[in-house]
C-alpha cells in the first residue's frame, strides 16, 4: 500500500505541475484578435463588390460584354452593351446600385 501522506504529495505535484503547463499554453483564438476601433477589414483599396460579382450584378440588368474600368472611391465605371447600344455604366460597389449611364459616344 501507499503511504497517504506520499499520495497527497504526489496528487499536489501533479496539480500544481498542470496548473503551470496551463499559462504556457497558446491563448484561446478569441484573445488573439484586436478589439479595438481599429478596422483591419476596411481596406479603402478594396471595392466592396468584387469584379466577378459586379459583371453577375450587369448580366443580370441586361448587359453584356462587360469590361470593368479604373475605381473611383467606391464607384467603379463600366463599359457594356445593352441590345444593339454600348453604354458606360457607373456602378456604386457598397450599395449595389448603377448611378449613371451615360450611351457611348454621348457624354
Amino acid at each position: 500500500m501507499t503511504d497517504p501522506r506520499i499520495a497527497a504529495a504526489l496528487a499536489l505535484t501533479t496539480l500544481a505541475t498542470l496548473s503551470l503547463a496551463s499559462f504556457a499554453m497558446a491563448p484561446p483564438a478569441l484573445a488573439q484578435h484586436s478589439l479595438t476601433d481599429d478596422d483591419d477589414d476596411d481596406d479603402d483599396d478594396e471595392p466592396c463588390m468584387t469584379s466577378h460579382r459586379m459583371r453577375q450584378f450587369l448580366a443580370g440588368k441586361g448587359y453584356s460584354n462587360i469590361k470593368l474600368n479604373s475605381p473611383i472611391g467606391d464607384t467603379w465605371q463600366a463599359s457594356a452593351t445593352k441590345g444593339a447600344a454600348s453604354y458606360l455604366v457607373w456602378v456604386d460597389t457598397c450599395s449595389s446600385r448603377i448611378t449613371r449611364t451615360s450611351k457611348r459616344g454621348s457624354l
